[in-house]
């Protein structure tokens, strides 16, 4: 059992299988107390953006150097890079955008990677402070280390129209290297445009050859709708095995958080870097570094996200970098890293949001009374332009004979044509609706098989007085073929003066 005492707090638990025989210590609460300093310091060493420099540094800070030679038997521990400081943001992003690292382990090419996607900065070179890698401000780190037994090379390749723009490497620190025949450090990256969301199908971001071990993913999604796009499980297939060991139950929950929450947020080995919104529109960035829960393969690798969008009929881009090591002669399987002509991915404009003119939003109107159940602001953004504003107010857990009674203004005294809309689902109740005191229009039945607005419905004609009156929701029923909730929707009034 995993136990939290933090609010808000999303987790991943992963399972390792030992071999035959291995002794493995059981978790004991004590070990907490024993091991208390040690947890904190290493705790608090994680939030910090910028990995300690160490050792013995190949390229001084401030040295415009577009490439960085590494001598034989060296571990490189850091890379800090930097863009130019003196030019606006959307020049920056710009720049990085139009930027390939590359690094080359004696002479094999281990890493050939956009700037923005290695960074895990995503279209708008967003700054986070993970611990593999990081950004602030026009600075990057990458602290994942790279063994160069035979010696290597670090590069940046900028698009040619910024000439001296170009980012620039400000200290790459090294210390010998111990082990004797390490696995060399590889990311690899693979864009897949206008991908459609029918049928379903799967983006690869690995297919390795060779032994290795799998370490993290950075995932950059460019979605045209608001709608949740990332209900596909991640998939891992092993050394060839018939059915992948590890087999997710969301793309959201692989990088650890959930309920399509659009909310960005950092941590030292997971996070949603950016997400443009509203709601899950637009470009995300997302990364996880497996650290303790990295995956080592003897022969060959696959990781494959499930592209599984609540859209039956949109296009979707996926952008994604895979870091691993292996050993020398491993491949990713992956296509060439396109042009950066063909790599642009435009920004989208933001969505129309429906407004309805002159409506009395329901989610606006004050709560009188409410016999029965609860009640909140729904926001439905996420299914389309289902209400206007995209929310409603939203009555659940009723019963037949409950009132939800709501503040009608009603501006000038005189007579009025009165227009509801309300939300339609199969777990929508039958209510009466009236106003002032009197029943308006036949009983409303919720109903639909899938969730839709009823459109606006002319209720009847009414005297009203000038300030404020009741507007009651009666539950009467519900639909033989909806459930039994008894949910209402009331997505807004309209008062249409009668000369």
């Amino acid at each position: 059992m995993v136990s939290a005492t933090a609010a808000d707090l999303y987790y991943a638990v992963d399972v390792v299988r030992w071999p035959a025989g291995q002794r493995v210590q059981t978790f004991q609460p004590a070990q907490l107390r024993d091991h208390a300093a040690a947890v904190q310091a290493l705790a608090s060493a994680f939030p910090s953006a910028e990995p300690p420099l160490r050792t013995q540094l190949f390229a001084a800070a401030g040295a415009v150097r577009t490439e960085v030679t590494v001598p034989p038997g060296r571990l490189v521990r850091l890379v800090r890079l930097s863009l130019p400081a003196d030019v606006a943001a959307a020049d920056r992003r710009e720049i990085a955008r139009h930027s390939v690292l590359v690094v080359h382990c004696g002479f094999e090419q281990t890493v050939r990677v956009p700037l923005a996607d290695f960074f895990a900065g995503g279209p708008e070179w967003s700054p986070h402070p993970g611990r593999a890698l990081a950004i602030r401000g026009d600075v990057a780190f990458c602290a994942w280390p790279m063994p160069m037994p035979r010696g290597g090379r670090l590069e940046i390749q900028c698009d040619p129209d910024y000439g001296e723009l170009s980012p620039r490497f400000d200290v790459v620190e090294t210390e010998p290297l111990t082990a004797a025949d390490p696995l060399l450090f590889r990311a690899s990256y693979h864009l897949a445009k206008a991908q459609r969301t029918r049928p379903f199908g799967d983006h690869l971001v690995l297919d390795a050859k060779g032994q290795g071990r799998f370490v993290g993913c950075t995932l950059t999604v460019r979605n045209p709708s608001q709608i949740w796009w990332g209900e596909g499980d991640e998939k891992f297939t092993v050394d060839g095995e018939a059915f992948p060991s590890w087999f997710g139950t969301g793309t959201e929950d692989y990088f650890g958080y959930a309920w399509c929450d659009p909310t960005p947020f950092t941590a030292p080995f997971h996070a949603q870097v950016a997400c443009q919104g509203p709601r899950n529109f637009g470009f995300t960035t997302l990364h996880r570094s497996h650290v303790l829960d990295s995956v080592p393969f003897e022969s060959s690798f696959r990781f494959e996200l499930e592209r599984w969008h609540w859209v039956e009929d949109a296009a979707i881009d996926y952008a994604t970098v895979a870091y691993w090591y292996g050993a020398p002669g491993a491949t990713s399987g992956l296509p060439e890293v396109p042009s950066a002509a063909e790599r642009e991915l435009p920004r989208l404009e933001a969505p129309k949001v429906l407004v309805v003119d002159g409506a009395l939003e329901g989610e606006a109107l004050v709560v009188s009374s409410c016999s029965g159940g609860v009640h909140e602001v729904q926001d439905l953004g996420i299914f389309g332009p289902v209400c206007s504003q995209d929310r409603n107010r939203w009555w659940r857990d009723g019963k037949p004979g409950d009132a939800l009674v709501l503040e009608l203004p009603v501006g000038k005294a005189g007579r009025y044509r009165v227009h509801a809309a309300f939300v339609m689902a199969d777990d929508f109740g039958i209510v009466q609706v009236q106003v002032a005191g009197k029943a308006l229009g036949a009983p409303f039945d919720g109903y639909a098989a899938q969730i839709r607005s009823s459109g606006p419905r002319e209720l009847g004609v009414l005297d009203l007085p000038s300030g404020v009156v009741a507007l009651r929701l009666e539950l009467l029923g519900k639909n033989a073929a909806a459930k039994a909730s008894h949910m209402v929707g009331l997505d807004y009034v309209r008062l249409e003066a009668i000369e």
